[in-house]
């Protein structure tokens, strides 16, 4: 649909973009994991299936949607390219780039 999207609205200069994340921190878990002892046996079994070992932030995610919305002229040139987001723990920043 993402595809079929973008082409028909490339002519007019409308961006289409999708995100899809892997398992996210969300309230979402509660019924699979209702302790906090589940959720961190949630945690460890979806962090050993994702790229970045471990799960990931609601902010995050949301961070890589504002900037493939945004007028960054590289937000604007990606085409079907993934992004690799990780946290830079130290100043609290979350980074993304393309992945190789």
């Amino acid at each position: 649909m993402t595809r079929n999207l973008a082409s028909e609205f490339a002519g007019r200069g409308i961006r289409v973009n999708q995100v899809t994340p892997g398992g996210t921190k969300t309230p979402i878990w509660s019924p699979e994991a209702p302790t906090d002892q589940a959720m961190s046996a949630l945690e460890q079994r979806l962090a050993g299936i994702t790229a970045l070992g471990r799960m990931g932030e609601a902010e995050e995610i949301a961070k890589a949607a504002l900037y493939l919305a945004s007028d960054e002229e590289t937000a604007k040139y990606f085409n079907r390219l993934p992004l690799c987001c990780s946290e830079i723990i130290e100043r609290r920043q979350v980074t993304c780039a393309p992945s190789d």
